[in-house]
């Protein structure tokens, strides 16, 4: 009589590493903005680039239900800087199901250290490519822009805004930096979110897709400063990460001399309270 067989049972990882790092997580993304260089990172993760292959995947499963900033630096980190593939892989799928739920990483890579031989000095950034679409939440508009830079400019930076004309103001920021296929991915994947939550509010024949339009920096400085002013006449403050990178802002949207043609992108959907007397 042959004996029955289990069922194989799925791999669960290292139990006492997973649980390790879920409770350092606020600390290692504390640790995240200190850092100065790609390798301090790499370092900093030790914790979780030295376990196996399948306690690393568990890992990202179990993070992604924390859904907070703090998890989402975590595997931003772990999608630019883990040594094995796959797991970069599923950590950006876990970036996407945070970003669905509008919660996006605060920790900024450095960019990767320039190979032998290649020019000492960085090229300036330099405005790439724009986008804004206005969302179905009446007054809202997501204004996404993108630069060229590094010693070759074959990096990229994004920085995002979701702008209230009419409450809020500036209402959620983002910034990222990575090769432009990186970006070019990224942009994509915050569409597909984008409009699958535009989706779940779909319930009538007429609803419309949600527009991406074409946006020079001109244009996206116009309706950065109209959101702006939401906030100075509601006396509000901006979004926390808008003011923690309002530096890097300045620089490159609100002080930047380059700017493109100003079309009048959107100009008929923003409503931006009057100066108070």
């Amino acid at each position: 009589m042959t004996k029955k067989q289990r069922p194989l049972q799925q791999p669960q990882g290292d139990e006492a590493r997973i649980q390790e790092l879920l409770a350092r997580r606020s600390a290692l993304a504390e640790t995240l903005h200190g850092l100065t260089d790609r390798r301090q990172a790499e370092e900093a993760f030790a914790l979780v680039f030295t376990a196996d292959e399948e306690t690393q995947m568990a890992m990202l499963k179990r993070l992604v239900h924390e859904r907070d900033a703090d998890a989402a630096d975590i595997l931003l980190a772990i999608h630019e800087l883990a040594p094995i593939k796959a797991v970069r892989k599923e950590a950006r799928r876990a970036l996407i199901q945070l970003a669905g739920a509008k919660i996006y990483p605060t920790w900024t890579p450095a960019p990767e250290e320039p190979v032998i031989g290649a020019p000492g000095i960085a090229n300036p950034p330099r405005f790439w490519k724009g986008s804004a679409a206005q969302m179905r939440e009446t007054g809202e508009l997501q204004l996404t822009l993108c630069w060229e830079q590094g010693f070759d400019y074959s990096e990229a930076r994004i920085i995002s805004f979701l702008l209230d004309f009419w409450q809020e103001g500036v209402k959620d920021f983002f910034t990222e930096t990575g090769s432009k296929h990186h970006i070019d991915e990224h942009i994509s994947e915050m569409r597909q979110a984008a409009r699958a939550a535009e989706a779940e509010y779909a319930d009538e024949e007429d609803d419309k897709p949600i527009d991406y339009i074409d946006c020079t920096l001109a244009e996206g400085r116009r309706l950065l400063n109209e959101a702006l002013g939401v906030n100075r006449w509601r006396k509000t403050e901006p979004q926390k990460d808008f003011r923690h990178h309002l530096s890097l802002v300045q620089q490159l949207v609100l002080h930047a001399t380059e700017g493109g043609e100003d079309r009048g992108l959107h100009r008929g959907m923003t409503t931006v309270m009057p100066a108070r007397p």
